[in-house]
């Protein structure tokens, strides 16, 4: 080697040219790549460049022939770059070599194609996303001279006002409809009739054993009328129970014109209300006035008297307030002792009389009735009808619909709201010119009401001498009265009197029969009207007028103008009059009865949560069973907070001039009863706007034509299927819809399908066969053309009252809204999401059997984002809990904003469409014998109090605002399983995970209702200074007092009730 060439080596290698610089030694091989379990990414690539190049540049001494005098290392020789252009080669192919291998792997492929093909590998496909749905209320225009009817045809586009920062979105109905404008705002029942009633029980035995009878003055309606306690309209606040003798109760009703077979509930009252005008009012009463009640159940008949402790105008209402106590008992002798309730307070508990039920009448004789105040009476108004039964009726009689609900309306018995009384025309009305007799002049229900009485009135002889001061006879004339009147007086026969004489006796013993004579002349006192016979020695007696007339006698040693009255029972027909011995001395009689009116009472029970029931305030027709109603008004237990529901019509019931509807399941809220509203213009509606195209052309030289749609992304709507949804696309060629097939293997060469593909940014392909796996097309110029809707996804959940712009205006219509949020949406599936699916899928593979495959096919179910199953034992029976969250809750990382209970907020918001296709598509592959409930699961959340020490290197309010951040995502719902506790040490943890963070001292962990579920023990119950070691999450369970499914529980932080503090060190 010359000495210039060992120059240039040395000035390439310098000193470690001499020195062992391990050239010719052999080169290490490369690490074998090593993966351990449950990593995210595969390593597979052997080398990378830099490493390529080192061994290139080591190996180069190792070659032989010219590549052995190859000595320069010089990064700018062109060998070098070649041997490192080398290299780059090499790093480019094992990267994609790497990609590739981590790309046949589900768990580490990126990219949604990768996972999308092998998802297809095992019969799995891509879930493309859910519309939203939501039910629309529709007001039809009812000013006068409008139709009163709108037609909506299905498909009816409405758009909904978007917020700032959003587009507005687009919903259809799915079904046509004719709206009517009596359906806008159907209101339940707001007044009940005054059906006040009599009830005889079983009183206290008297002295000597014998049992008496006890009356009790109630109000009586449908079972639930009163609810369990408060009064219902008839009295004021509860006090004792009701006596349990009232199960076995006589009821006689002051309503005669209502049907006894309707009494279900009573409760006793000690107030009434009166109407404040005509001649029936109670406007002149005042207290110590008598009021009478007579009542009969068929010709039997019971009263009851009444002392008027107060009386209380309501101008407002039209009506007076009458506070009533039982009359005082006799001072003395004092009678056997009776059981008696509380004066001038309402008893307020329920008791069931007898079974309401329901009967279905024939109408008498055939033929045409005409449509009378009379026919409704007869064939409406006083029988129960179903909404077919009735329909068939108006059918075949040809009566207007729109006439008959106007008739009904219109009648006397509607229009006083059913209840007794009615003024004009009582037996006993002033002036009213009644005449004959109780037993042949009245009918028998004529003498039934509640009475007042205009005149108070004594006994002739009350106030005449007493017989010693009367002149002794002499012996020119005999003794007229030989015999005193007063109780200790001394006759002529030295005989004293044991008693006054009665009102039924002459002052010398000599009976009048049923007659008696008052002190004076009544001209208001006409027969068939009330007395009412009170004495402070006797209990009060109740008497019917068969005669009265002014006479002239002279008795008791006086004369004068007095009332002669034949009395009589007043049942029918009459019986026997009963004579209690009424001193004619201190006897009262209150005289001129008038029949009082009875006012229809207000309904302050609101329409509980759980009731299926509910009674319309007027009469209804043309409601079909599977209607869904829409329920709007202010919830009853929470002041101020309105409420919104959704029910599905059962059955349709007509009764007593109102309409009666069932819903398949129980109200969710309890409503006040004025607040409510039920729209039963309202129809089910999805996302997406329809549209129609035309793909192109069909060439029949030509196999596995595609096409691609230029909307996307195509909508997709929930239903009971196995893969839960289906496309709203369809295509016709030349006219003639073709049909959709999951996949072109196996179909015959002739069958008119077709398959879809949805690519990576959401555009749907539509394929055609090649004339052996499916029909070609047919050769056509602008023949294929396609039908479908666009717009899906978490941007179809839009509010409540925010769709309210229909594209279009049928006549008649006024306005829409959405009462409720739009649910159900779910966004197409995501990578994490589909990695997890994949394997559950394959874990039902389409069969349900244990509780774990219930689970694992309600998780990929799409619409359903958490699913957690427990098997529950009723009645000796296996019966399985389904507990589900909507799949927009996997984008919520928040948690649930605000507070809430377990009561009234599920846990995913899950649309009632997307559980019942759930249900249903369980149903088609799982045991028929096995009993499932599919319930969204409750949300309960908790609240955090926790003081921080911040590192002072950091920024205090950073530190805070991260801590917050990451409890937040730690403790959202979609951090959470369903079922899962929150334990002190994982809010511990959280937090200490956070950088900056020295200290942390948890100071509250609590629910937000501060108690357990149910009775269910909870340690967050105990004193607020005590932190719980955990919050438990309950499984679901059975309540057997409800006998419901309660489902299981999502816990979840709430941000409102989340506080941090700084720790002072």
């Amino acid at each position: 080697m010359s000495d210039d060439q060992g120059d240039v080596f040395g000035d390439v290698f310098g000193d470690a040219a001499d020195a062992d610089c391990g050239c010719c030694e052999g080169l290490p091989l490369p690490a074998r790549p090593a993966n351990a379990p449950g990593l995210t990414a595969l390593r597979y690539r052997v080398d990378t460049q830099p490493g390529f190049r080192a061994r290139m540049v080591q190996s180069l001494p190792l070659a032989g022939g010219g590549l052995a005098r190859l000595l320069t290392r010089r990064p700018d020789d062109p060998s070098m770059a070649l041997l490192d252009a080398a290299a780059c080669v090499a790093d480019v192919l094992t990267f994609y070599q790497e990609r590739i291998a981590n790309e046949g792997f589900l768990a580490t492929a990126t990219e949604r194609r990768s996972v999308l093909e092998l998802a297809r590998a095992v019969g799995y496909t891509l879930r493309p996303g859910v519309a939203a749905s939501v039910h629309l209320s529709f007001t039809v225009e009812d000013a006068p001279g409008a139709p009163g009817v709108c037609a909506l045809a299905a498909g009816l586009p409405v758009q909904s006002i978007p917020p700032q920062g959003k587009l507005p979105q687009v919903f259809e109905t799915r079904d046509a409809i004719v709206a009517r404008a009596e359906w806008n705002a159907l209101r339940p029942r707001q007044m009940r009739p005054a059906d006040i009633a009599v009830l005889e029980v079983a009183g206290a035995p008297d002295p000597n054993g014998a049992a008496t009878t006890r009356r009790v003055l109630a109000l009586v309606g449908p079972v639930g009328s009163f609810g369990t306690g408060g009064g219902g309209g008839g009295g004021g606040g509860a006090t004792a129970g009701l006596h349990a003798a009232l199960n076995t109760a006589d009821l006689y009703r002051l309503d005669t014109g209502l049907a006894a077979d309707a009494v279900s509930d009573a409760i006793e009252i000690g107030q009434v209300f009166l109407s404040d005008a005509g001649a029936g009012s109670g406007a002149g009463m005042a207290a110590g006035d008598l009021l009478l009640f007579a009542a009969r159940r068929g010709t039997a008949l019971s009263r009851l008297v009444m002392r008027v402790v107060a009386v209380t105008p309501e101008p407002a209402l039209h009506r007076v307030k009458v506070a009533l106590e039982p009359l005082p008992e006799p001072a003395a002798p004092p009678p056997p002792p009776q059981a008696a309730a509380p004066r001038g307070v309402p008893y307020a508990q329920v008791v069931t009389v007898a079974p309401s039920r329901v009967a279905f009448a024939r109408l008498p004789g055939t033929g045409t009735l005409s449509l009378t105040t009379a026919t409704v009476a007869n064939a409406l108004t006083t029988r129960t009808w179903r909404e077919n039964e009735l329909q068939t009726l108006i059918g075949m009689q040809g009566w207007n619909r729109a006439a008959v609900v106007k008739t009904v309306s219109a009648s006397a018995s509607i229009a006083a709201g059913g209840g007794a009384g009615g003024g004009a025309g009582g037996v006993g009305a002033s002036g009213a010119g009644a005449a004959g007799t109780a037993a042949s002049g009245a009918s028998a229900g004529s003498f039934a009401g509640v009475f007042g009485f205009g005149v108070k009135v004594g006994f002739f002889g009350n106030n005449a001498p007493k017989w010693g001061m009367l002149p002794k006879p002499d012996s020119l004339r005999s003794d007229p009265y030989p015999l005193p009147w007063d109780r200790s007086d001394t006759g002529s026969d030295g005989q004293p009197l044991a008693a006054d004489r009665t009102i039924w006796q002459t002052s010398q013993a000599r009976s009048q029969g049923a007659r008696v004579y008052l002190e004076r002349p009544v001209p208001d006192l006409v027969p068939a009207s009330w007395v009412v016979v009170d004495s402070p020695y006797l209990p009060a007696e109740s008497y019917a007028v068969a005669d009265a007339r002014a006479v002239s006698r002279a008795d008791f040693g006086m004369s004068g103008r007095a009332m002669e009255v034949t009395l009589a029972d007043g049942a029918q027909p009459p019986g026997a009059l009963s004579k209690p011995d009424f001193s004619f001395r201190s006897s009262t009689a209150h005289v001129a009865s008038r029949k009082l009116d009875l006012v229809a009472l207000p309904i302050d029970a609101p329409v509980a949560a759980g009731t299926n029931r509910i009674e319309l305030d007027a009469l209804v027709l043309g409601l079909a069973v599977g209607q869904p109603l829409a329920l709007t008004g202010l919830r009853a237990d929470l002041a101020g907070v309105d409420a919104a529901e959704v029910a599905v019509l059962a059955d349709v019931v007509h009764a007593d001039g109102r309409s009666i509807v069932r819903s398949r399941d129980g109200l969710r809220f309890s409503y006040q009863r004025h607040s409510l509203r039920i729209n039963a213009n309202t129809v089910f509606a999805t996302h997406g706007e329809s549209v129609r195209e035309v793909l192109g052309n069909g060439n029949a030289a030509l196999g596995h034509q595609r096409f691609m749609l230029r909307r996307p992304p195509t909508t997709w709507v929930s239903a009971p299927t196995p893969d839960g949804v289906i496309s709203t696309l369809t295509i016709r060629v030349n006219g003639v819809r073709w049909d959709p097939v999951p996949s072109l293997y196996g179909v015959g060469p002739h069958e008119r399908v077709y398959t879809t593909r949805i690519d990576d940014e959401g555009r749907t392909e539509v394929l055609f066969g090649d004339g052996v796996s499916g029909a070609r097309l047919p050769t056509g110029m602008v023949n294929i053309d396609a039908t479908y809707r666009t717009g899906m996804g978490p941007d179809g959940n839009v509010a409540a009252n925010t769709l309210t712009m229909p594209r279009a205006m049928p006549l008649g219509l006024r306005g829409v809204t959405n009462p409720l949020p739009a649910t159900g949406a779910a966004d197409r599936e995501h990578l994490a999401d589909a990695r997890v699916h994949v394997p559950r899928s394959l874990q039902a593979f389409d069969r349900v059997v244990s509780a774990l495959d219930y689970a694992a096919y309600a998780r990929v179910y799409p619409g359903i984002g958490k699913a957690r199953a427990d098997m529950l034992w009723v009645d000796g029976q296996p019966r399985l809990a389904l507990s589900v969250t909507g799949a927009t809750d996997a984008s919520d990382t928040s948690g649930a904003s605000g507070t809430s209970n377990a009561s009234d907020t599920a846990g995913g918001a899950v649309s009632d469409t997307v559980r019942a296709n759930l249900a249903a598509s369980i149903a088609s592959v799982s045991d028929p014998s096995q009993r499932f409930d599919v319930r969204a699961c409750a949300l309960r959340l908790f609240r955090c109090h926790a003081r921080v020490l911040a590192d002072p290197r950091y920024v205090k309010a950073d530190v805070m605002r991260q801590v917050t951040v990451a409890l937040l995502d730690a403790f959202g719902i979609a951090a959470r399983e369903i079922g899962q506790p929150v334990t002190a040490a994982e809010v511990i943890a959280c937090i200490q995970s956070v950088p900056g963070v020295v200290a942390v001292d948890l100071e509250a962990l609590a629910l937000l209702d501060d108690a357990a579920p149910d009775g269910l023990s909870d340690a967050s119950s105990a004193a607020a200074s005590a932190v719980p070691a955990g919050l438990p999450a309950y499984g679901a369970r059975w309540d057997a007092r409800t006998r419901r499914v309660i489902p299981a529980e999502l816990l979840s932080i709430s941000p409102a009730a989340l506080s941090l503090t700084d720790m002072t060190p």
